[in-house]
């Protein structure tokens, strides 16, 4: 958890101005062809430029292609506009970029005609766009084909298993190429099977060969009939989660949240909650999490927790249990006549325990007492961090003659003869340690046995394990809820935590809010829980790990130190949420910009310079570079020119000294936006990073309670924590307000908001935002030297009394300015100004005091002598009184006044 780091909320994608921007890679320098979409049909009319039209026509050949919406095509009613594909997929052959307006804001349904898209062969991009109604997934990504999604919902489509197509599921996305998936939200999707046995696999995404790269993003809601309902790995793909949540997938086998049968696989910041794997009465059922069937998973700050396999909870005889994360712990049945068939069958990992394995031969045993007439072969693989105690060993079955024996080998030796029917118990003389291994089974007769027999033999072999030196274990970090389920993680070993450190489940409302909530970004977390064990539990990862947490900037993980201006990383919470202590600092999205100077003293050679943020661009500026220039990633020379501009992902540059011998001073001036790190490095300079110039910090009020605990987090700054922080700002602040608080009255009844620095309150539209004081106190108490601006609020129930300069909603001593106020029902008990008192310099315009009451001296405003006030233009004054003496019962002017095109009416003095 970041020590300090200031939050604009992220909304979920609503609008088109809120969605992560994309942005063409600099490598590339040849013009684009851009096709703009003008019609939401699917057919063939001339007349018109469909989606199929764009891709057909950018399929034609191998440059590489955009493909746009008219802003004709979408509405401004609220409702999304839909293609709907008529006529099947949409085949990419060729790179294309589908650049949608935003997932909330245009859907592409196929209708249950098949898939929606098919990446065939290609570089492609899809972003903006929502993906749903395909019934062979909703995008298929074929081998050799390398598809980037981002800001993308994918949700409500469906797969079934066909053995002719090679389909094993992929409801939402079945990906056999490079895929990544970044920012967005995979839900509601399915895969079935055709058959008895479930194969439907990945209700969410199914990934074989190939590679998967998951970033930022929610899988939710998804099932398949058989492994894996949220993701289902196999086939040796390489994957990585960052920061994404698996919550709510059920699957009727293995995984219910992730089901890993390749690999490597790496889990880095990942939550799985919510997931369950049903039991419906097949065999290997496990792991309503994760389920491991893989030799290389690696778990890094990742939280598994409040996951269940098992029947439903309504089924009295077999009720859920709690199931996070599970090896592999049984196998069918293996049927071989006389040598196995396949000679050797991969097992994969053993788990922390006990692992059975059993089998089943059949066929003529000859006399003989070491060819092995029957003969099976297993390799398995020892994780790391486990080693192998024991091995049992039991044959059983029928045989003609009453004499057979099984030779039971270990990487080679022997271990132990078998008589035929019984059980022996074999201890190492050294533990098993990790690696692969193969055990080695074969029957015979013994050597005075006559003639050959027939043997049909049941055998199992239990391999005990336990665990070693932790140390060695690579996942850390991590927490997992139920320690019966924990894989081969240890309570406080490496960081894990395993329940609750005594043996028992860490209950899950004690951890995280099992409901999904917005919490600003693209897409829904898991907030933890007050006091939850997983914040600050983390292992430091420095710039090796994510700067943000799922929500994507700027909820950080790395912190900006504002007494060095230098970026550091603390301990991380585990898990996709990030709980911020402090509001997050950022740019104003319309005027503001931070400028950072580099400076290095250069020893010749080169300098690699990398930024990360969003909106930032780098600038040389003329006069500092003189003896420099500068190779870009388009690697075309530049000097003095932007460097990169607009860009989400960390951009590398490099600083070359065209004068190797005359070292010195050097400087980069960064202009940026929303920048989340910055780093340089080269044996030959030493370099500093400065803060030249500042944005203005916003604030987000998200909490209409009046409170000042601390907790700044989103969901829990109030306009009283918000207006101190501000205080303590060096430069101006703006404070806006949460869409979750429009049209819902803010308590401030806690004492007047105290406000003494420059500050801008901004309301959600005319009347939106009520601050309402409830009769308790003063609302707002303005000082010198304050510049202060408020707009869109209404500020009522204010109430002053006795010699407390007036004012019962509002004081100001300092400039302040108003722009659609409304002071309504406020009241001074005693003298100057029901609504408001001004002693420096108001201006007042669009705005209305209106049903205020002061004992005397202006029932809606007092001006004092020395003070300066503008009303208007459009300012109304109306139905205030003076309630027990005279002077003013609108208002009570003094000092320099201007009135301009305003209403002033129906006000009265109670005793005139």
């Amino acid at each position: 958890m970041p020590p300090l780091s200031f939050p604009r909320r992220r909304r979920p994608v609503r609008t088109a101005s809120r969605r992560r921007l994309f942005v063409e890679p600099l490598e590339d320098r040849r013009l684009l062809a851009t096709y703009v979409v003008d019609s939401l049909s699917d057919a063939d009319n001339a007349a018109e430029f469909t989606l199929r039209d764009a891709v057909l026509r950018a399929n034609q050949d191998q440059t590489p292609d955009v493909i746009r919406f008219a802003d004709g095509l979408l509405t401004t009613t609220g409702q999304k506009a839909t293609i709907e594909l008529t006529e099947g997929p949409l085949i990419i052959s060729t790179p294309i970029v589908v650049y949608g307006p935003g997932a909330d804001m245009l859907t592409i349904d196929g209708k249950e005609n098949g898939a929606v898209f098919f990446v065939q062969s290609s570089d492609a991009t899809i972003t903006g766009v929502e993906v749903t109604g395909g019934s062979e997934s909703g995008i298929v990504n074929f081998p050799g084909s390398n598809l980037t999604v981002v800001d993308a919902v994918i949700r409500g489509n469906t797969t079934t298993y066909d053995a002719n197509r090679g389909f094993e599921g992929g409801g939402g996305i079945h990906n056999a190429g490079n895929l990544v998936l970044r920012g967005s939200s995979v839900s509601g999707n399915h895969a079935r099977s055709d058959r008895v046995f479930p194969y439907g696999r990945g209700g969410g995404i199914s990934s074989v060969f190939g590679s998967l790269e998951i970033e930022e993003s929610l899988i939710f809601d998804n099932s398949a009939e058989g492994d894996g309902g949220g993701i289902y790995l196999a086939d040796d793909p390489d994957a990585t989660l960052t920061n994404v949540t698996l919550s709510g997938n059920t699957a009727r086998l293995h995984g219910g949240g992730l089901a890993a049968f390749g690999g490597p696989v790496a889990l880095n910041h990942v939550t799985v909650t919510g997931n369950q794997a049903a039991d419906l009465g097949w065999k290997d059922r496990t792991g309503g999490g994760v389920f491991v069937g893989t030799e290389s998973l690696t778990m890094t700050n990742t939280l598994v927790a409040g996951n269940y396999a098992g029947r439903d909870s309504s089924t009295v005889d077999q009720p859920l249990r709690s199931s996070d994360v599970e090896y592999r712990t049984g196998f069918e049945f293996r049927d071989a006549q006389n040598d196995a068939s396949p000679a050797g069958m991969d097992l994969g990992p053993v788990g922390l325990g006990n692992t059975r394995i059993t089998g089943r031969m059949n066929g003529l045993v000859e006399p003989n007492a070491s060819s092995g007439d029957l003969h099976d072969v297993f390799r398995f693989t020892v994780p790391i961090g486990l080693q192998v105690a024991s091995i049992d060993v039991s044959i059983t079955g029928y045989v003609t003659q009453s004499q057979v024996f099984g030779d039971f080998r270990l990487d080679g030796d022997a271990l132990q003869h078998v008589t035929q029917i019984g059980e022996t118990s074999h201890t190492l003389p050294a533990p098993l340690t990790a690696g692969e291994h193969e055990l080695d089974l074969r029957i015979d007769g013994t050597a005075w046995v006559v003639g050959d027999f027939t043997a049909r033999i049941v055998y199992g072999i239990t391999v005990t394990t336990e665990p070693v030196d932790a140390g060695l274990i690579e996942s850390s970090g991590n927490l997992i809820g139920d320690p019966a389920t924990a894989a081969w993680m240890i309570h406080g070993v490496r960081n894990n935590i395993v329940g609750n450190g005594r043996g028992d489940i860490e209950p899950i409302d004690r951890i995280l809010d099992v409901k999904l909530r917005d919490r600003g970004g693209a897409t829904r977390v898991h907030p933890l829980s007050p006091n939850s064990p997983a914040i600050d539990a983390g292992v430091a990862q420095g710039t090796s790990g994510p700067n943000t947490d799922q929500r994507g900037f700027p909820y950080r993980r790395s912190v900006l130190n504002a007494a060095t201006d230098a970026f550091s990383f603390g301990i991380p919470d585990i898990g996709a949420f990030e709980v911020q202590t402090t509001p997050l600092l950022m740019a104003d999205t319309v005027s503001g910009t931070t400028v950072w100077e580099f400076m290095g003293t250069s020893q010749g050679g080169t300098i690699d310079m990398t930024v990360e943020g969003v909106d930032f661009s780098l600038f040389v500026p003329a006069g500092r570079t003189s003896r420099d220039t500068v190779d870009a990633l388009a690697n075309a020379i530049r000097n003095n020119t932007t460097l990169a501009s607009m860009g989400i992902d960390a951009v590398t540059d490099t600083i070359v000294s065209s004068d190797p011998a005359a070292p010195g001073e050097k400087s980069i001036l960064i202009t940026t936006g929303e920048i989340t790190s910055f780093s340089a490095s080269n044996a030959g300079w030493t370099h500093s990073l400065r803060r030249l110039q500042s944005p203005p910090t916003v604030l987000e009020v998200s909490t209409y309670r009046d409170e000042n605990d601390g907790d700044y987090s989103p969901g829990d700054l109030s306009l009283r924590e918000a207006i101190q922080l501000a205080n303590a700002r060096p430069d101006r602040t703006i404070i806006r307000f949460s869409q979750d608080l429009l049209d819902v009255p803010l308590n401030v009844n806690a004492g007047e908001l105290a406000v003494d620095w420059d500050t801008t309150i901004i309301g959600l539209g005319a009347g939106s935002i009520v601050l309402d004081a409830k009769q308790s106190n003063r609302l707002v108490n303005i000082s010198l030297p304050a510049r202060v601006s408020m707009s869109d609020l209404t500020l009522t129930g204010g109430r002053v009394s006795g010699g407390n300069f007036g004012g019962g909603a509002l004081v100001n001593h300092g400039d302040l300015t108003l722009s659609r106020v409304e002071a309504i029902g406020n009241e001074t008990v005693g003298v100057s100004g029901g609504a408001i008192a001004n002693y420096g310099t108001l201006s007042m315009e669009q705005s209305t005091l209106a049903g205020n009451t002061s004992g005397a001296n202006g029932g809606g405003l007092y001006n004092d002598d020395l003070a300066i006030v503008t009303i208007g233009p459009s300012a109304r004054v109306t139905e205030n009184q003076v309630s027990e003496f005279a002077f003013g019962g609108g208002l009570y002017l003094r000092g320099i006044v201007t009135i301009v095109d305003s209403v002033i009416d129906a006000n009265n003095v109670k005793n005139d």
